[in-house]
Parts: C-alpha cells; sequence; structure tokens
C-alpha cells in the first residue's frame, strides 16, 4: 500500500505541475520549472493531507479555493490583480475540466482507479486532456481577441450586395502599384460568392506581393464599392480592389483582411 501512495503523489505532482504549466502558457505568465514544480509539490501535499483531517462538511470547499488562490499566486510574478486573478480562474477551470473528464473516461472503459498501474494511465490521460483543453480554451481566447477588431462588411459588386465579416488590420499595407489602389483580401468562398458559383467572370489581374515565405502572387479584381459599419453607421469605399488569398483563413472567424488605410475612418 505503500508503494501505492508514493505513485499517487507522484501523479498529483505532475498532473499539478501540467495545471500550473498550460495555466501560465495560456496567460503568457512569467514563471519557471522550480518554481511551479514547487508549488506542484504543495499542491500534491495538500491534496494528500486534506483527507486525513477532520473538516465540518461546509468547510472543505472554501479550505480548497484558498489553497487554490495561494497555489496560483505563488507560482508566478503579476504585474496586475486581474492577470492573477486570469491566472487563478484559468487554473481552476483546467483543474475542474480535467478531474471530471479523466474520471469520466475510466468510467466509460471500465478502469480501475484504484491499482498501481492506473496512476501511468492517469497521467497519461491527463496529459493528453490538458493539451486538448489548452488549445480548445487558446482558440477561444484568441478568437474573442480578434473580435475586438472585426466588423460587419458589405461587398457590390455588379448590382450583387453580400455581407462579410472583416478584420481591420494595420499591417495590411498593399496597393496595386500601377492604380495605387488599396488591396483587402478576401477569403476564396467570398469570390466564390461574387462569382454566383463561378458563372460569372470576376476578371482581374495578377499581382505581385511579399509574405513571411517570399514572392507570392494573387488574383485581383475592382468591386463597385465596399462598406464597412462601426455600429449602424457605415465607412462607403468605391476604389478597392480585392485580392483573393490562397490560404484559407475563414476559421479564424472573418472574411476579409480590411487595408490599413480603411482602419479608424470617419463613419458616414
Amino acid at each position: 500500500m505503500a508503494v501505492y501512495i508514493e505513485y499517487v503523489l507522484l501523479d498529483n505532482i505532475i498532473i499539478d505541475y501540467l495545471l500550473l504549466k498550460y495555466t501560465f502558457k495560456l496567460v503568457r505568465g512569467k514563471s519557471g520549472f522550480w518554481r511551479l514544480f514547487f508549488c506542484a509539490v504543495l499542491g500534491a501535499a495538500f491534496a494528500a493531507i486534506l483527507p486525513l483531517v477532520a473538516l465540518p462538511g461546509w468547510a472543505a470547499i472554501p479550505i480548497k479555493i484558498a489553497f487554490s488562490a495561494a497555489l496560483v499566486w505563488a507560482a508566478g510574478n503579476y504585474a496586475t490583480k486581474k492577470s492573477y486573478i486570469f491566472s487563478f480562474i484559468v487554473f481552476n477551470l483546467y483543474t475542474f475540466l480535467l478531474g471530471g473528464s479523466v474520471t469520466g473516461i475510466f468510467n466509460v472503459f471500465g478502469l480501475p482507479l484504484d491499482r498501481e498501474y492506473s496512476v501511468g494511465l492517469v497521467i497519461a490521460a491527463a496529459y493528453g486532456l490538458i493539451r486538448l483543453t489548452h488549445k480548445g480554451v487558446e482558440a477561444v481566447y484568441r478568437r474573442r481577441n480578434i473580435y475586438a477588431f472585426v466588423s460587419e462588411c458589405e461587398i457590390t459588386l455588379n448590382g450583387q450586395t453580400i455581407k462579410a465579416k472583416g478584420f481591420l488590420d494595420t499591417g495590411n499595407r498593399l496597393y496595386d502599384r500601377e492604380t495605387d489602389t488599396p488591396v483587402v483580401i478576401c477569403s476564396k468562398s467570398i469570390a466564390f460568392r461574387l462569382s454566383n458559383n463561378f458563372k460569372t467572370r470576376l476578371g482581374g489581374k495578377k499581382i505581385k506581393i511579399v509574405t513571411a515565405a517570399g514572392t507570392d502572387e494573387i488574383t485581383v479584381f475592382k468591386i463597385d464599392s465596399l462598406k464597412i459599419y462601426n455600429g449602424d453607421k457605415a465607412n462607403i469605399y468605391d476604389n478597392v480592389l480585392l485580392g483573393v488569398a490562397r490560404t484559407a483563413f475563414r476559421e479564424s472567424g472573418y472574411d476579409l483582411i480590411i487595408h490599413s488605410e480603411m482602419v479608424g475612418g470617419t463613419v458616414c
């Protein structure tokens, strides 16, 4: 039985370390391996000692919350109270999701939790679930930040108007050198809709662009107008080219990458 307890402590240390590591990875907090490891040891010791202490039923949850708050505080350096509170929330969210998920997996497959070999399975399951949960939360958090710079747009071409979401990107400084016209990057799905499922030719031409991967070419075509909304008011741009992106970015939550010249304009 002593061997089993040692394995359980090791199990808790590793899981607590992973929870703290991925918490700080998401919030981009400042910490280090030994600091996280020491806090993970404290967390494992607390988890082992708490069941041995006689406490009234109502006291267990407040004590766990208080210890969790102290553990997250000790695990890193925080520039503001807001960053600490955010780290505390993320840590407890990961802990809650992980605990229920691991137990659920073992119940579904009928695996015992009271065997020595189960500890290794718990660690493996915990590692996979923490990574999966982290990626999910990170994607939601990233999309929330992006949405702060996404506006509703309307594109008109040949009398047809379609709605799209545009990302206000101050880094898009692409112009057509021949006409000095700003180029708004669009997804392939937008070009597909504007061409009426490719029944209508969009025309256009090829222009060279410089990307992080080197020099590339994209097809650009002129549209009748582009409306960029700010609430219920809109900026209207007539002299605009759309450039069809080679790579997909629709999963990021927008269809257009708006030119820097159009960011922060006065609404009509």
